[in-house]
């Protein structure tokens, strides 16, 4: 037994290399021995659990269940500095595999501080060549550029020196085959061929000397992907390297490395238009992907490892495209939509194992769904880069979908795909942090827009009622509402149609499973029609929030909380029973974890989308969130959107209304307060919402100074200083207004200063189709 390390060096190293090789039914024999010791040796029971979090991750593929084991080791304070390292590598390496770079790569240079102070060189050269494939991984799926290349290649070039020096004993043969295979690897991405062939040639000696198959697969799955990246001239020897590789994981089971075969086989009978068998191949992938149970952990992780099978479902997408296959082509676009939160609802930080449903509707399901009056738009882009490219110019990323835009229009009688020939990564913001560009609002862009994304299926549009808008990618930024045809009318319109938002055809059609109330029966909010929560609290003081709680409680019949009992507390306990929630408050997007985006609640207190994923079950038929930023979510490459509208929708909101920007509190009071009239003339939320936009639209200046006349009269807390305040156009202009000079104050009283897309576009309501077919009760 080693005192410094707990364990005897030899068992830990047959382990390791049971599990470099795959050999699960050894490491499941090498975990018992371990077991054996612990009367013995207190420190084989905390080795046990660390193995027994390796066999969860490789054998179980259990990722959410392995990283919750490798964190509760790491808690233990006695154990030792090595055993501290080896945890931290494993879970360095549970972040990678799932995206979240950031944690891959501050772990392993924890463990690499680690072992370069305890001198232990093989650990070294293992967390070095993990960096380097950490950097390579993350670069190959989009998320780095170029840059990171050579610090790879450093990495390993380091990493190969320091072995050259010891004795080529079994574990420095195996990690040799791990520091060639990166650097292949980084070669291969760089287009040194030569180099990269050879590197790979070293992994298959060291291999064939260590006896392991599964590391044999490995190397002919990179030499076929050598040989495919050089071009049609070299597609034979590729096919055959790959049929080595796809011989050794399928018989192994070994379900992730067949899949990426069978997607480099998709990819490379793509390119030599071979559609049917590229699609048999897409096919099988994806059936493969089926078999993984991907329990990740966080809300970050799922486009991470996920963007593998998005391009793989992009790619399967675009080569039903190919072929001709509308209804194939829309399956896999549903399936793709659904699969990345399908898996974050499966396990995760917060409990969120809730019956959401069956499978992904079909084509013909939809269409026999799809109300007469209806037309569904459902767009599906592909190729989205999150990585800003440098200034060497595009890289080399192997079966990378090229940027598409295809857009699948679906009435009962009819499907059409096409391409919509703009590139979606154009329409990413050019700052993160605004989230939408008010380059996109110009006329110029609006009418662009409309061009390319609604103008050759308008004539589906002209005897229909409804319009229903299926974004993806960075089209969830585009204001459709405001788009511009060839007359300059905006696609909202007296007589145009209602427009519903979807995030996928799937949650629009199918009929959603409502969750149980919780509160007790006896509750005094029992039954509410309406719950309003304001707070004009926050960075920035509003004016309006609390009256507009207020009176949309009036309005409804309902409850108001605001001012100091506007609480988090008095939320959770009043939300559950009401048939519509209300919030007018500060709300703000966290992009880098917009699970933590939140509204802003009294005495500091915020509810943030977690919160209502956890502690909310809701049977509202809609949700309306009148606040900043509330509709904003992270947009990724597998579409799955994260923020306050999955979470509401998650908790039981048949619909909600939600901004896709910084909104001005002002036009949001007031078409906030027509809405609210609107549905208690029994028209549908559609209905009432695209009357309440129209509404704001024509309101001329005389118009405006009424109604806040009105207000402050009706009003306890208003007073006429502030008249005076909101009519110049002062009022929080932090909060993104769109201020007035004194010169455009003395204009004439009928001109219409709501007109700009600016106030009444950034109103979207986004739900089912229940929704559109009858008033709230």
């Amino acid at each position: 037994m080693s005192n410094e390390i707990g364990i005897d060096r030899v068992l830990l190293a047959d382990f390791f290399r049971a599990v470099d090789q795959r050999r699960i039914t050894q490491c499941e024999s090498l975990l018992q021995q371990v077991q054996g010791l612990s009367s013995q040796n207190p420190h084989a029971d905390y080795w046990y659990a660390y193995f027994s979090a390796i066999l969860t991750d490789i054998r179980d593929s259990d990722w959410a269940e392995a990283e919750r084991q490798y964190h509760t080791v790491l808690a233990i304070p006695q154990i030792s500095q090595f055993l501290r390292g080896q945890a931290l590598l494993s879970l360095g390496i549970s972040y990678w595999r799932q995206g979240r770079w950031r944690e891959a790569e501050d772990t392993h240079r924890e463990a690499l501080r680690i072992y370069t102070e305890t001198r232990e060189i093989l650990e070294q050269v293992k967390t070095q060549n993990n960096l380097a494939a950490l950097y390579w991984s993350g670069f190959s799926q989009g998320d780095f550029d170029t840059r990171v290349l050579p610090k790879a290649e450093v990495f390993c070039a380091i990493s190969l020196k320091a072995l050259d020096n010891l004795a080529q004993t079994p574990d420095v043969l195996s990690l040799y085959a791990m520091v060639w295979n990166t650097l292949g690897m980084v070669s291969m991405s760089l287009g040194h061929w030569e180099r990269a062939i050879e590197c790979y040639k070293q992994v298959l000696s060291c291999q064939d000397q260590l006896d392991s198959a599964y590391g044999m697969g490995i190397a002919y799955a990179n030499l076929g992907e050598t040989y495919h990246r050089q071009g049609s001239a070299h597609f034979d020897e590729a096919l055959r390297q790959y049929d080595k590789a796809l011989a050794i994981f399928e018989n192994g089971n070994h379900y992730t490395e067949a899949l990426d075969i069978r997607a480099n086989l998709g990819a490379l009978y793509a390119s030599r238009t071979q559609f049917a068998q590229s699609l048999e191949n897409y096919a099988a992938a994806i059936q493969l992907s089926e078999k993984l149970r991907l329990g990740l952990t966080s809300e970050v992780a799922r486009a991470g490892y996920f963007s593998t099978i998005n391009d793989i479902f992009a790619n399967a997408v675009l080569t039903c495209h190919q072929l001709g296959l509308t209804d194939q082509a829309f399956n896999y676009a549903e399936q793709a939509r659904s699969r990345a939160f399908l898996d974050l609802l499966e396990a995760g930080p917060v409990d969120l194992a809730r019956d959401i449903g069956a499978l992904p509707m079909t084509l013909a399901q939809v269409q026999k769904a799809l109300p007469e009056n209806a037309l569904l738009l459902e767009y599906f882009t592909t190729g989205l880069l999150e990585a800003r490219q440098d200034a060497g110019g595009e890289p080399m990323r192997h079966r990378f979908p090229p940027p598409r835009t295809l857009v699948f229009a679906i009435t009962r009688d009819e499907a059409h795909l096409v391409d919509a020939d703009i590139a979606p990564n154009d329409l990413y913001p050019q700052d993160p942090e605004a989230m939408v560009s008010r380059d996109l609002l110009t006329p110029f862009m609006r009418r662009i827009l409309f061009t390319k994304l609604v103008a050759r299926f308008h004539h589906l549009l002209e005897q229909k009622a409804l319009l229903y808008l299926v974004p993806h990618g960075p089209l969830h930024y585009v204001p459709f509402q405001a788009l511009l045809g060839p007359d300059d009318s905006t696609l909202l319109a007296a007589h145009g149609p209602q427009i519903v938002y979807a995030p996928s055809a799937t949650v629009l059609l199918r009929s959603p499973n409502k969750p149980q109330p919780t509160v007790e029966p006896n509750m005094e909010a029992a039954n509410a029609p309406c719950l309003a929560v304001g707070h004009n609290g926050g960075d920035v003081q509003l004016t309006f929030a609390e009256e507009e709680a207020r009176g949309v409680a009036a309005l409804m019949h309902g409850r108001a909380l605001v001012g100091d009992v506007a609480t988090k507390a008095n939320v959770l306990a009043y939300a559950p029973r009401a048939h519509m929630l209300h919030f007018s408050c500060h709300g703000t997007f966290e992009p880098a974890s917009p699970l933590d985006s939140a509204l802003h609640l009294a005495n500091g207190e915020i509810l943030t989308a977690r919160d209502v994923l956890a502690q909310l079950k809701l049977h509202c038929r809609l949700v309306t969130l009148s606040a900043c930023e509330s509709g904003l979510n992270r947009v990724q490459r597998g579409d799955e959107l994260f923020g306050m509208v999955r979470a509401f929708m998650f908790a039981g909101a048949a619909a909600l209304i939600v901004t896709q920007w910084r909104v001005d509190e002002r036009s949001t009071h007031i078409l906030m307060e027509r809405f609210y009239q609107n549905l208690q003339q029994k028209m549908s939320i559609p209905q009432a919402l695209q009357e309440a936009q129209l509404y704001l639209r024509s309101l001329t200046r005389a118009q405006v100074e009424d109604i806040f006349r009105r207000l402050v009269m009706e009003s306890k807390k208003l007073d006429a200083a502030m008249l005076n305040v909101v009519l110049k156009g002062h009022v929080s202009p932090q909060e993104g207004m769109a201020t007035q000079t004194d010169s455009g104050a003395n204009s004439a009283d009928q001109e219409r200063v709501f007109d700009d897309p600016y106030h009444w576009a950034p109103f979207v309501l986004i739900g089912s189709c229940q929704i559109t077919e009858s008033a709230i009760d």
